[in-house]
């Protein structure tokens, strides 16, 4: 009978802690999904009523969300590495299997080469970012005066902050 006791603490200890620890996993997931949840009702709230969000208040986001994407650089990156290791598979394959080793190293080098150019092309393009589109001046017409002076913020004039009366 004793035996009985043994095995079975030996069994729902294990299970009672792989239990705990699911359910603590599982509180932190709620908890993080509430939380994204009221920044986002929080930033919704605040574009109704027209006002735009603070950078403060999530940085990265805010960046992320000015910054253009870079849409391909991941990309090659992540395709560099799978033509890699389809080459160094491609490699070991004919040079291990069909023995000859020549032969395998020179198919499955050029594959090689040709993934270690898509990487580095990543990793080129990710520090390039797309110029800057400005509007070109504008010459003054024929016939109108031109003024050096910068025309000023349309609007009432006054000190900036100032509000009403």
């Amino acid at each position: 009978m004793e035996e009985f006791y043994v095995v079975g603490a030996a069994v729902i200890l294990p299970l009672a802690l792989i239990a705990a620890g699911v359910a603590i996993i599982l509180m932190g997931m709620y908890q993080r999904t509430k939380s994204l949840e009221m920044a986002h009702r929080e930033r919704m709230a605040m574009i109704e009523r027209g006002l735009m969000p603070s950078p403060e208040s999530d940085p990265a986001r805010f960046e992320a969300a000015t910054r253009a994407p870079s849409a391909g650089v991941p990309r090659f990156t992540s395709l560099g590495v799978a033509v890699v290791g389809i080459g160094l598979g491609l490699m070991l394959i004919i040079s291990l299997a069909g023995g000859a080793p020549d032969v395998g190293i020179g198919v499955g080098g050029a594959i090689v080469v040709l993934g270690a150019a898509f990487i580095v092309n990543g990793y080129l393009q990710r520090g390039a970012h797309p110029p800057d589109v400005r509007p070109l001046p504008r010459s003054p017409a024929a016939g109108t005066s031109a003024s050096s002076e910068p025309p000023g913020p349309p609007g009432p004039a006054g000190p900036p902050g100032a509000v009403g009366p």
